[in-house]
């Protein structure tokens, strides 16, 4: 039976109070899942609801503040945080990551934090349905201290009925000369979905910690615990595995394991992933991310030391895609966690993986119970720790090879020093 042009809705929202004056809000549906974008916040999603299922967050920031009112260069460069309240928001397009001076090719830039471009307005915004689909599309320039120009334009895209929505975006360099770039897809992820006994998945080739916390939690990195008051971030920066065409697949499962948020996307367009827990008490933030970018959310000078940073040239695209989908059932969640465990393994071309050759000896879900457990704990805790250096290096140190590490400063770089006992001589 063919879906029906009525399956679709949008409204236009402005709002007219406190710090949430002049906002301009997009609510589209499909029928069955329902999203709320800001085109006066850079065409972020707020939030987004699917069968029940709850996709977004509850930040300490109440409203949907207007960018008039968040001061990026607060603090030293964090004003990014009074209006982060999103489920998917952007950071790039010149920086992803911490505040602070850059001597970058065009000149000494002050960069804050996550950049600027969830805190510009869209334009050119516009809605077109079809018999089968509804599209929302927009454009964003970012105009850097260089004169450089990048434009970001981004496109969300539902099918009637479907229980998943479709991110298309490309960035272009509409200036006159090259340009560095950075994105990162910070998509926050909050109760009903997060909770003590929640589980991460992905297919993990490498992982390292970003702060000195999260190494004494690499064992418990794909659980989640209850909240509590006081509790400071995790952050882990992971490589994936994909299949031959470069694509991965990742994803959140609630403490029953009968809901569950996937993200699938190319990891030659959004090589890196980083996963962040914060479990603070009543009135903290109490939320996970997970975030497919261009580069990790390091100093932009760090990233451009270890080769992660990109250079558009002028008029050159580049392209990202992300497809967002919420499972529901147990049986979908067995079919979900098969997908990431055959990803997990490689095989050659044909042979099946290992976990489903002694099919006879075991029910459905022990199998299930025991690839996960496989592939999240002894990957993790054997395979990816032995490859990690034990001991702190520095972006500059000469002993730095090709693994991930991390350092004290809280920044984690390609390193690997050849004997476990070497020491950076830099002061970290």
């Amino acid at each position: 039976m063919r879906p029906r042009r009525s399956a679709f809705s949008v409204r236009k929202e402005r709002l007219r109070v406190g710090r949430q004056r002049g906002v301009e809000l997009l609510h589209v549906s499909n029928g069955r899942l329902a999203a709320t974008l800001c085109p006066t916040r850079g065409l972020g999603i707020i939030e987004a609801q699917c069968d029940g299922v709850r996709l977004g967050w509850d930040s300490p920031v109440r409203e949907i503040v207007h960018p008039r009112h968040v001061n990026l260069a607060r603090d030293g460069g964090i004003g990014w945080l009074d209006g982060f309240n999103e489920f998917v928001v952007r950071c790039g397009l010149q920086n992803i990551g911490r505040p602070g001076w850059d001597d970058a090719p065009a000149g000494r830039t002050m960069l804050t934090l996550h950049g600027k471009i969830a805190n510009l307005p869209a334009r050119a915004v516009r809605v077109r349905r079809t018999r089968r689909e509804l599209v929302a599309s927009g454009r964003v320039t970012e105009r850097t201290a260089a004169g450089g120009v990048l434009e970001l334009a981004s496109e969300f895209s539902c099918r009637a009925g479907a229980r998943g929505f479709t991110l298309r975006e490309t960035i272009t360099n509409r200036g006159a000369r090259p340009e560095e770039f950075s994105i990162l897809y910070h998509i926050n992820v909050g109760p009903p979905l997060l909770g003590r006994g929640a589980q991460f998945l992905a297919p993990i080739r490498a992982a390292a910690p970003m702060n000195a916390r999260a190494a004494r939690r690499m064992a418990t990195l794909a659980r989640y615990d209850d909240p509590r008051a006081g509790r400071p971030e995790d952050v882990f920066a992971l490589r994936l595995r994909g299949d031959r065409r470069g694509r991965t697949l990742v994803a959140l499962v609630n403490p029953a394991g009968t809901r569950a948020v996937s993200l699938a996307f190319s990891l030659r367009e959004l090589p890196c992933l980083t996963l962040w827990k914060q479990l603070g008490g009543a009135g903290e933030r109490y939320v996970t991310g997970l975030e497919p970018g261009t580069n990790y959310p390091q100093h932009r000078r760090v990233e451009r030391r270890q080769g992660r940073l990109r250079l558009l040239a002028p008029g050159e695209v580049h392209r990202m895609t992300i497809d967002f989908r919420v499972h529901a059932g147990a049986a979908e969640i067995r079919r979900l966690r098969r997908r990431i465990a055959t990803l997990q393994v490689p095989r050659a071309r044909g042979q099946r993986p290992r976990f489903v050759r002694r099919r006879s000896a075991h029910t459905r879900s022990e199998l299930d119970h025991q690839s996960s457990r496989r592939f999240m704990e002894f990957s993790m805790a054997r395979r990816l720790f032995s490859s990690l250096s034990p001991l702190p290096t520095n972006p500059s140190c000469s002993n730095s090879r090709r693994s991930l590490s991390f350092c004290r400063s809280n920044s984690y770089v390609d390193s690997g020093s050849r004997s476990p006992r070497q020491t950076c001589t830099k002061a970290c």
